[in-house]
Protein backbone atom coordinates (compact mmCIF):
# COMPACT_ATOMS: atom_id res chain seq x y z
CA UNK A 1 0.00 0.00 0.00
CA UNK A 2 2.90 2.46 0.96
CA UNK A 3 4.75 1.53 -2.28
CA UNK A 4 1.25 2.36 -4.47
CA UNK A 5 1.08 5.50 -2.23
CA UNK A 6 4.31 6.60 -3.32
CA UNK A 7 3.72 5.55 -7.29
CA UNK A 8 0.57 7.94 -6.91
CA UNK A 9 2.27 10.91 -5.25
CA UNK A 10 5.17 10.73 -7.54
CA UNK A 11 2.50 10.14 -10.44
CA UNK A 12 0.78 13.76 -9.47
CA UNK A 13 4.11 15.64 -8.68
CA UNK A 14 4.95 14.10 -12.52
CA UNK A 15 1.61 15.99 -14.15
CA UNK A 16 1.93 18.66 -12.18
CA UNK A 17 5.64 19.78 -13.31
CA UNK A 18 4.24 18.87 -17.32
CA UNK A 19 1.59 21.32 -16.54
CA UNK A 20 3.88 23.76 -15.55
CA UNK A 21 5.98 23.62 -18.37
CA UNK A 22 3.25 22.77 -20.91
CA UNK A 23 1.90 26.41 -19.92
CA UNK A 24 5.70 28.12 -20.39
CA UNK A 25 5.81 26.66 -23.62
CA UNK A 26 2.29 28.13 -24.46
CA UNK A 27 3.48 31.55 -23.09
CA UNK A 28 7.01 31.79 -25.44
CA UNK A 29 4.48 30.91 -28.66
CA UNK A 30 1.97 33.22 -27.71
CA UNK A 31 5.27 36.01 -27.55
CA UNK A 32 6.83 34.60 -30.63
CA UNK A 33 4.25 34.78 -32.41
CA UNK A 34 3.28 38.01 -31.24
CA UNK A 35 6.29 39.17 -31.94
CA UNK A 36 6.56 37.87 -36.04
CA UNK A 37 3.47 39.31 -36.34
CA UNK A 38 4.98 42.92 -34.85
CA UNK A 39 8.23 42.61 -37.37
CA UNK A 40 6.20 41.26 -40.31
CA UNK A 41 5.68 45.06 -41.27
CA UNK A 42 9.13 45.90 -41.32
CA UNK A 43 11.20 45.86 -44.34
CA UNK A 44 15.41 46.26 -44.44
CA UNK A 45 16.58 48.03 -47.69
CA UNK A 46 20.20 47.72 -48.09
CA UNK A 47 23.01 49.62 -50.00
CA UNK A 48 20.67 52.52 -50.54
CA UNK A 49 22.82 55.69 -50.60
CA UNK A 50 24.03 57.70 -47.41
CA UNK A 51 25.36 61.44 -47.91
CA UNK A 52 28.34 62.09 -45.58
CA UNK A 53 28.82 64.51 -43.54
CA UNK A 54 28.09 65.72 -39.64
CA UNK A 55 24.65 66.82 -40.28
CA UNK A 56 21.98 64.81 -39.03
CA UNK A 57 19.55 66.84 -40.58
CA UNK A 58 20.55 66.80 -44.07
CA UNK A 59 21.26 62.80 -43.57
CA UNK A 60 17.36 62.62 -42.54
CA UNK A 61 16.31 64.92 -45.61
CA UNK A 62 18.52 62.84 -47.86
CA UNK A 63 17.21 59.70 -46.48
CA UNK A 64 13.56 60.89 -46.83
CA UNK A 65 13.91 61.39 -50.47
CA UNK A 66 15.62 58.33 -51.08
CA UNK A 67 12.76 56.14 -49.12
CA UNK A 68 10.29 58.30 -50.89
CA UNK A 69 11.69 57.84 -54.44
CA UNK A 70 11.82 53.57 -53.40
CA UNK A 71 8.41 53.92 -52.04
CA UNK A 72 7.06 55.55 -55.40
CA UNK A 73 8.82 52.80 -57.39
CA UNK A 74 7.35 50.14 -55.35
CA UNK A 75 3.79 51.26 -55.87
CA UNK A 76 3.23 51.82 -52.23
CA UNK A 77 1.29 55.55 -50.92
CA UNK A 78 4.01 58.01 -48.20
CA UNK A 79 1.07 57.22 -45.83
CA UNK A 80 2.01 53.50 -46.00
CA UNK A 81 5.36 54.39 -44.51
CA UNK A 82 5.33 54.62 -40.62
CA UNK A 83 8.87 55.36 -39.79
CA UNK A 84 12.49 54.35 -41.01
CA UNK A 85 16.00 54.97 -39.38
CA UNK A 86 19.21 53.74 -40.13
CA UNK A 87 20.20 50.82 -38.73
CA UNK A 88 23.79 51.05 -36.51
CA UNK A 89 26.50 53.24 -36.16
CA UNK A 90 28.02 55.71 -38.96
CA UNK A 91 30.68 54.60 -40.14
CA UNK A 92 32.25 54.33 -43.82
CA UNK A 93 30.06 51.37 -44.45
CA UNK A 94 26.48 51.75 -46.11
CA UNK A 95 23.92 51.00 -43.07
CA UNK A 96 20.56 49.79 -43.69
CA UNK A 97 17.72 51.52 -43.53
CA UNK A 98 14.93 49.88 -41.54
CA UNK A 99 11.22 50.44 -42.89
CA UNK A 100 8.19 50.70 -40.44
CA UNK A 101 5.14 50.15 -42.86
CA UNK A 102 1.58 50.53 -41.50
CA UNK A 103 0.24 47.11 -42.77
CA UNK A 104 1.98 43.57 -43.29
CA UNK A 105 0.09 43.12 -46.74
CA UNK A 106 1.40 45.78 -49.03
Amino acid sequence: ETKIAALEESLARIDEKTSNVSDDNQEKIISEMNDRSHRARNVILYKVPETGGNNVILKKEHDDTKIKTIISVAGLASDDLVTFFRLGKSSNNLRPIKLVLRNKDL
